[in-house]
């Protein structure tokens, strides 16, 4: 009976796994060391391929379990409220891990409408926040800061230069309104000191006057004296 090449592949491989000699198998299926050397080298390297296989799926599936359970506590701990900072320090993730769960978690807990912003602003968002802010403390609406940005749209070169000019005003009236108090400054020490010389002269004077009643007095007097003695 003439077996076929399947038939032959599958008589040796049935022969090694019962055990025996590559000399028994020789005899029993009628065939050269060679070619037995060959199919079995050729099951090996199935048996090889199919394990590799294996290995790949089991770490596909260990990756995955280890992505699910990364992905399951990053939504534990942002709905406790850790922000995406400390959840990097906690689990140990990089930036893109981070920033991708957060941005699923946005999407469980049915933030659309942020992660479209997020999606469209992105990196600018710390000037939106600056405008909201700053909209907030002079008391606009939303409508009143979009009608402002509307009006300035269409003359903000021009407003940016009657910015700068009036900055550039406001500096030379400080200049001159520090001229001005040094000046004024300056006024009053030399008020200060005619004021002094003032009264200087003026005590001065009080002393001369003095003077001039006593030398008076003392005239009468030798007038009368002299009357007396003639």
């Amino acid at each position: 009976m003439i077996l076929t090449k399947q038939e032959r592949e599958k008589l040796v491989l049935d022969l090694y796994n019962q055990g025996k000699t590559i000399r028994a198998i020789a005899i029993e299926a009628r065939m050269s060391f060679r070619d037995i050397g060959t199919i079995l080298k050729k099951a090996s390297k199935a048996i090889e391929k199919r394990e590799g296989q294996t290995k790949a799926r089991y770490s596909n599936n260990t990756a995955s379990d280890t992505e699910r359970s990364f992905s399951a506590q990053a939504y534990e701990l942002f709905s406790q409220g850790k922000t995406p900072v400390q959840l990097a320090i906690e689990l140990n993730l990089r930036e893109l891990q981070v920033t991708k769960y957060y941005r699923e978690y946005w999407k469980l807990k049915g933030l659309y409408k942020l992660n479209t912003v997020y999606e469209e602003i992105k990196d600018d968002i710390p000037y939106f926040l600056k405008l909201r802010r700053l909209s907030k403390a002079a008391g606009w609406s939303t409508e009143h800061v979009v009608n402002l940005l509307e009006i300035a749209n269409n003359d903000l070169p021009a407003l940016e230069n009657r910015y700068e000019k009036l900055k550039t005003d406001l500096s030379s009236l400080e200049n001159r309104k520090l001229y001005s108090k040094m000046t004024l400054q300056s006024l009053g020490s030399q008020i200060m000191t005619s004021s002094q010389m003032l009264s200087s002269c003026r005590i001065s004077c009080q002393e001369e006057q003095r003077k001039m009643v006593n030398l008076h007095r003392e005239e009468i007097r030798l007038k009368k004296l002299v009357r007396v003695q003639k």
